[in-house]
């Protein structure tokens, strides 16, 4: 846990705040590294194949003192271990969050599930809109459009939903509208 007087350095500069914390995202980027390649029993060579990279390049990458990193390198790596690479802002206090619980026996935190076997639960599900569409017995409509999504404000023929309506009609997802499509993540076990 971060000390009283690290906590205030940290909210008096800015230069200190950046430089601490970017310190901090090098070393737990190349923790995390060294740490799925050997859940996985792999050495840095066999790494290095499955990301079309040389063995000293994984070497360098699991280094914590390494700090330039790329965004491209990074999917590589992730790639190689079937994973996805998620990059965001985040608040200082969030780092620091993450700083605070950082031990060895938070490593363990990362163990990921393998690509298949986490996207395997979506297939056997069926969504609550699509049980309701054809009848599946024992599910009801759960709201209108606006309470099941907000981000869902146009029916199938784009014509506006009105707040505080109960039509249950909701708009066709399409490749560029995942996010606000009429799925709200709510599913039953088909």
């Amino acid at each position: 846990m971060l000390d009283h007087q690290t906590i205030q350095d940290l909210h008096d500069s800015k230069e200190y705040a950046h430089s601490y914390l970017n310190e901090f995202l090098n070393s737990y980027l190349a923790m995390q590294i060294k740490f799925l390649r050997e859940s996985r029993s792999w050495t840095q060579e066999e790494l290095g194949a499955a990301a079309d990279m040389a063995q000293e390049r994984i070497a360098v990458l699991e280094n914590v003192n390494h700090s330039a990193w790329k965004i491209s390198t990074l999917q590589k790596i992730a790639k190689a271990f079937d994973l996805t690479l998620s990059v965001s802002f985040e608040n200082f206090s969030a780092q620091i969050r993450k700083l605070d619980n950082f031990t060895a026996e938070s490593m363990g935190s990362l163990a990921r599930t393998p690509r298949v076997q986490d996207l395997s639960v979506y297939l056997h599900r069926t969504p609550i809109k699509e049980a309701t569409a054809v009848g599946i017995p024992g599910v009801e409509a759960i709201g209108t459009a606006e309470q099941t999504n907000p981000l869902a404000r146009t029916t199938t023929t784009g014509r506006r939903i009105r707040r505080g309506t109960t039509q249950r009609t909701y708009r066709r997802p399409s490749r560029t509208s995942a996010i606000s499509d009429a799925y709200t993540g709510e599913y039953i076990h088909a």
